[in-house]
């Protein structure tokens, strides 16, 4: 976790970011000094919030009201603050586009001070993006988004790549043998596993998978109800809630939908 310092020596940078240096309080984050409005970090996190409430010290200088005394910020490299500086301050109003890298950094930084409207925002815009299922199960595991768990899992269950060193790295070790686990369980019963659309025989391989899940990954929240088909697809007859593979009717392979 990223930490905040006093400032006792003067910075010793030789940069200051080309964009992002105008007013009125200044961070020295991985050797290069940002100077940039107060007001959101004030206002949307709590930490920075709490920070700035304190009481300035006996010298009279507060952290961060000068060149000389920057709020150092240890932990973070550059990039990963300059990303959140691109959501806290578009050079275009409401228009910040991002790749699913730069939105996780951001992700990262939100969570850490407690941005709490920039972190839905960011989750919502990552939520919408395309990424593999282990991606997905990393970021929500380091970032608690409960709710990403059911549907990364489903996008491994349909893949045929196995887990990699790489996700291994991601996601530790512990996990990726579950997940290794979960692929192997899986394997044949992926079809229609996030959502109803064909038949009876995809809610069966449905509920399996949900099954599987909840024996191996109790942080995956409630999963949602699967429904079955409540007609014939042949003759239209009304099956209520009972599954049949043939149609007791017309005698209809209702696993051929």
């Amino acid at each position: 976790m990223a930490q905040t310092e006093p400032a006792a020596p003067p910075a010793t940078c030789d940069e200051q970011d080309s964009d992002y240096y105008f007013q009125d309080i200044y961070f020295l984050v991985d050797k290069m000094l940002f100077k940039v409005p107060r007001h959101h970090f004030e206002q949307d996190s709590v930490m920075f919030r709490d920070m700035f409430s304190l009481p300035v010290g006996a010298e009279g200088t507060a952290d961060g009201s000068s060149r000389e005394t920057p709020l150092h910020l240890d932990g973070i490299n550059k990039d990963e603050f300059r990303q959140l500086l691109r959501v806290l301050y578009p050079r275009h109003f409401g228009s910040v586009d991002l790749s699913v890298s730069q939105w996780s950094s951001v992700l990262k930084l939100v969570t850490m001070w407690e941005f709490e409207n920039i972190r839905k925002i960011a989750i919502d815009n990552l939520t919408s993006m395309a990424m593999d299922g282990v991606t997905r199960i990393a970021l929500a595991k380091d970032y608690s988004i409960r709710e990403w768990w059911y549907p990364a899992l489903c996008a491994i269950a349909e893949q045929t790549e196995r887990i990699t060193e790489k996700d291994v790295d991601r996601i530790g070790v512990a996990l990726s043998l579950r997940v290794a686990e979960f692929q192997g369980r899986a394997s044949g019963h992926s079809n229609g596993a996030n959502v109803y659309t064909r038949g009876p025989k995809d809610v069966w391989i449905a509920k399996r998978l949900q099954s599987i899940i909840g024996a191996l990954f109790p942080e995956c929240p409630d999963m949602p109800v699967v429904e079955t088909p409540r007609r014939c697809g042949n003759c239209d007859i009304d099956f209520g809630t009972n599954y049949y593979r043939y149609c007791p009717n017309c005698r209809y392979n209702t696993d051929m939908y």
